[in-house]
């Protein structure tokens, strides 16, 4: 390829949130489509981001697909990551032999209103679901399970406080839920509290006796 618009010419370009199919060479065993770049052989996608962006990307840092769809070459679609960040999104995908854990868009949404809520933090949100906090991280920064219509939002740290306040009368509650068998989350989500909150709690880390 000698400029961008070669590059561009190769690509079935759609509407915004489509996915734009990689016309020319795609390599069989790795599904991706490829090009010549500069005279280096990169996958179309990555070209795509390049191209796009007007940017320079550093080797150890991949282009990775919001759509799961390695001929797509869409901007919109593609965001940048360390292959630790795209194990943890094909991870959270079921898209990788070494997790049992299978998100959908209904746990998705789970993840991203508790988290927004102030009702869970990424770490109650990764015991409870099982998977870790970068996943879920990626999850709520949008970067993992794309929504184009979803708009990452930071919680109210003030919103977060309130949560966080619990009295004499709450904490002992706390106890003598958790010694009848309720287990931490469902605690936290009853007290709308962290997780952490109620185990500083019933280990007497907090509010001793």
């Amino acid at each position: 390829m000698k400029n961008a618009d070669e590059f561009w010419d190769n690509v079935d370009i759609r509407g915004e949130e489509e996915c734009w199919i990689w016309q020319s060479y795609v390599d069989k065993r790795s599904g991706y489509g490829q090009a010549t770049w500069l005279g280096k052989k990169h996958n179309a996608h990555r070209i795509a981001y390049i191209t796009a962006y007007n940017c320079i990307i550093p080797d150890d840092i991949q282009v990775c697909h919001s759509c799961d769809n390695r001929v797509c070459c869409n901007p919109n679609h593609l965001w940048l990551g360390t292959s630790k960040e795209n194990t943890w999104d094909k991870m959270s995908k079921g898209r990788h032999g070494n997790t049992s854990i299978v998100i959908n868009w209904s746990i998705v949404h789970y993840i991203r209103s508790k988290y927004a809520n102030s009702i869970m933090s990424t770490r109650d949100l990764s015991r409870e679901i099982g998977i870790t906090d970068h996943a879920i991280s990626l999850i709520i920064r949008n970067k993992s399970w794309h929504d184009p219509n979803y708009i990452p939002s930071i919680p109210d740290p003030s919103s977060r406080a309130r949560c966080a306040k619990i009295n004499w009368d709450i904490a002992r509650e706390i106890r003598t839920l958790y010694s009848n068998g309720m287990k931490y989350i469902d605690i936290a989500n009853r007290f709308n509290i962290s997780r952490d909150i109620v185990e500083g709690v019933v280990r007497n880390l907090t509010w001793k006796e």
